[in-house]
């Protein structure tokens, strides 16, 4: 860890987070949280954590579809599944300036991959879905923005929010209200004698979001 802390404070280093600090500023410039989904309930003035877990899958000729978008497209799984997550935002909200984070493991230098330490990041993926558009041109457009995002995902969410001004209030999420995540990795096997051990599923009773969608990619389905 010390080598990874004078690595972090080295002068190449913090040059490359200056940068990726000057497009964060720049990709979120004159951007309001105002695309706030309809609910079947009276909102409270201040953030409740309360939510619920509602499963489904994804398999056969769906998911044959999906993989047939990606490879025509060029683009990634992310990037198909982030577009259709903010048509349908669009189409609930009516805004056309939408904001969705998504988590990264933030372990980009191969240095990083066994080192013990909390390293994830949030980002911030602004896009504007529009009825004047053709999905597969939106798909490049966001596809786009998602690897701009994701080559500048060193800088820190908390300080990205110190420079916007824009910290949490009581009220609402001050940047995006909804979250999309994709596992897209092996899951390790752990082989002991007479022991079978396997994945347990739990579901939570809290959402920190409005909504938060989580993609686990398996080998038949996208669950």
């Amino acid at each position: 860890y010390k080598d990874y802390a004078e690595w972090y404070y080295s002068e190449d280093y913090q040059r490359s987070l200056s940068l990726q600090k000057t497009f964060w500023i720049n990709e979120l410039k004159g951007f309001k949280n105002t695309a706030i989904l309809p609910a079947d309930f009276k909102r409270s003035n201040e953030i409740s954590f309360e939510g619920d877990y509602a499963n489904f899958s994804i398999k056969g000729k769906t998911k044959e579809a999906l993989e047939k978008l990606v490879k025509n497209s060029e683009t990634s799984l992310f990037s198909v599944l982030t577009s259709l997550y903010s048509v349908l935002q669009f189409k609930l909200t009516g805004v056309d300036d939408l904001a969705i984070g998504t988590p990264v493991a933030g372990r980009r230098h191969w240095s990083l991959d066994n080192m013990i330490g909390m390293f994830v990041n949030t980002l911030v993926i602004r896009i504007n879905p529009r009825n004047e558009i053709s999905f597969n041109d939106y798909l490049k457009e966001v596809s786009s923005k998602v690897v701009q995002s994701f080559d500048n995902q060193e800088y820190p969410y908390e300080s990205l929010l110190d420079d916007l001004g824009s910290r949490q209030s009581n009220e609402m999420n001050p940047l995006f209200n909804t979250l999309i995540t994709l596992d897209n990795f092996d899951q390790a096997v752990v082989d002991i004698d007479n022991l079978e051990i396997k994945s347990f599923e739990i579901n939570k009773s809290t959402s920190k979001f409005d909504l938060i969608m989580h993609f686990s990619e398996k080998e038949n389905e996208l669950a």
